[in-house]
């Protein structure tokens, strides 16, 4: 799976786990370790996402650098 659509699918996970945890604090008597463990699951693909983002830009700026630097060495 490219990292764009490992991205694409966790934002697509982190939703779900919203809407969960929202009918899930809607029971009349909402279960509270439910609740808890739902936010940590959020909590570690909202990381997930962060860490894969920045390596994403990471590759991106340096593939972006890449041309500018054979330029140079043609050069010389």
């Amino acid at each position: 799976m490219a990292l764009g659509q490992r991205i694409n699918a966790l934002h697509k996970r982190h939703e779900w786990l919203d809407g969960v945890l929202v009918e899930e604090m809607h029971h009349p008597h909402p279960d509270e370790i439910r609740i808890a463990q739902i936010k940590k699951s959020k909590l570690r693909v909202k990381d997930e996402i962060t860490l894969l983002e920045r390596m994403e830009n990471h590759y991106l700026s340096i593939n972006d650098d890449v041309p500018q630097l054979r330029k140079r060495a043609v050069r010389h």
